[in-house]
């Protein structure tokens, strides 16, 4: 499974955090709407999607 998002850093700039949180949102929704689970590793400046699991559908379903 691609994501397009699964181990590619995701810079933050620290200083725009509006623009920021923006990109944090798109890069994970990316990702859950594929029905997965995210591990994310945060560093200083950036974070990067470490892991992505795939969930079954009874995990899915709260």
């Amino acid at each position: 499974m691609r994501s397009g998002v699964l181990g590619k850093d995701i810079r933050l700039s620290g200083k725009n955090k509006e623009q920021d949180a923006w990109k944090l949102y798109t890069a994970t929704m990316k990702i859950l709407d594929q029905g997965c689970d995210v591990e994310v590793k945060k560093t200083k400046d950036h974070i990067k999607v470490s892991r992505v699991t795939r969930q079954t559908e009874t995990e899915m379903m709260f």
